[in-house]
This record gives C-alpha cells, structure tokens and sequence, in this order.
C-alpha cells in the first residue's frame, strides 16, 4: 500500500494536464515516502493519451479509461484503482 494516490480526472484539457504533469514530474519527494499518480481519462477526444504517454517513465502513474462522462464515474473509477492510505483528489 502507498502512502498517498493523488487522483486527476482529466475531460478535454490538454493544456493543463501537460502543465500539472510537468510540475509534478519536478517535485521532491521525502525520502521513504510512497506515492502514486492516477490519471482518469474520462472520454477524452483530445491528444489527452499522448500527453500522458510522455509522463510514464517520470511520474509513478496508474492510467485508467472511464468512457461514460461524468465527475463522479470518473472519481469511482480513480478510487477503484488507487493503492493509497490517503486519497487526493485534484481538478
């Protein structure tokens, strides 16, 4: 079990989701501290795949598909993916 999943569901928002990934991929992480990324993609038609193709090898990601639009799909979706003793959810 990791410390912490920091969640993101994504619709259509390449733009920020390229800056939020790229901003994440910089932080600084205390040592001994276990964390994962999970990644929506909520019915994106956007390059929204792409973007976070670039981010595997950087970032510890968990990519998940939720076809059916919606922020709460989308949210249950992430919860049933994540492997953290605290979940964190960004939009």
């Amino acid at each position: 079990m990791k410390d912490f999943s920091l969640l993101i569901s994504t619709w259509n928002n390449c733009p920020r989701l390229q800056l939020t990934l790229e901003t994440l991929s910089q932080m600084i992480i205390p040592k001994g501290l276990t964390w994962e990324l999970v990644i929506v993609n909520n019915a994106c038609t956007d390059e929204t795949n792409e973007i976070v193709r670039r981010f595997r090898e950087r970032l510890p990601l968990i990519y998940v598909q939720e076809p059916l639009r919606g922020l709460s799909r989308a949210r249950n979706k992430g919860l049933s993916m994540a492997n953290g003793r605290l979940i964190i959810f960004t939009d």
